[in-house]
């Protein structure tokens, strides 16, 4: 089995990484050139993202508010504190999927750089563009699951009971879902759908 050493440098020739990686075995594929081509790729992949991250705005900072506690109303301090929470969750979700957008950008160009038809390029496109996927994948699933969290801070900014849940119920979190904030606000005739 061939392998390869992957060795990274600094500016004055000192050594500061290696790894070894050993070649599989691939029959009707140069071995050593896919994984040659598809290294270099992944370490470009990190190393220039950065170039597509101004396409995406950086989130502004969303968590910033310090719930003091009130001892008449200690739990109304808690939700506070968890609304808190939830803004900086959704802050971090954001720079997330900002991040994996941008990394996706930089596999398509990657990507598009294999365009000859050799078995090496052929391969190497193909890994590239599942690693685009998955990165582009990654950062919806990020702004998606911010709906959820939306769902969560207005439950914890109005109280238990504006949207009605059972707490006592393992999973009751689940159960905050849009569909559940617009049926009790339905049933308070604040909103029809």
């Amino acid at each position: 089995m061939a392998k390869l050493k992957v060795t990274i440098t600094d500016e004055s020739n000192a050594v500061t990484g290696e790894y070894e990686i050993d070649c599989a075995v691939r029959p009707g594929l140069d071995a050593v050139a896919y994984d040659t081509a598809y290294t270099i790729d992944n370490i470009r992949a990190a190393a220039e993202r950065d170039r597509y991250l101004v396409d995406f705005p950086e989130p502004p900072v969303l968590s910033f508010m310090s719930a003091t506690y009130d001892f008449a109303d200690p739990i109304r301090t808690v939700h506070l504190h968890n609304v808190n929470e939830l803004w900086f969750e959704i802050q971090n979700l954001l720079s997330g999927a900002r991040l994996n957008l941008a990394s996706a950008r930089m596999f398509k160009e990657l990507e598009d750089g294999h365009s000859s038809t050799s078995q090496t390029d052929v391969n190497a496109r193909l890994d590239l563009h599942l690693d685009k996927l998955e990165r582009f994948h990654l950062g919806i699933y990020e702004i998606t699951r911010i709906e959820d969290l939306l769902v969560r801070i207005v439950y914890e900014f109005f109280g238990d009971g504006f949207i009605e849940v059972d707490l006592s119920r393992i999973g009751w979190e689940k159960r905050l879902t849009w569909d559940s904030m617009k049926d009790s606000l339905n049933k308070r005739g604040k909103l029809v759908f």
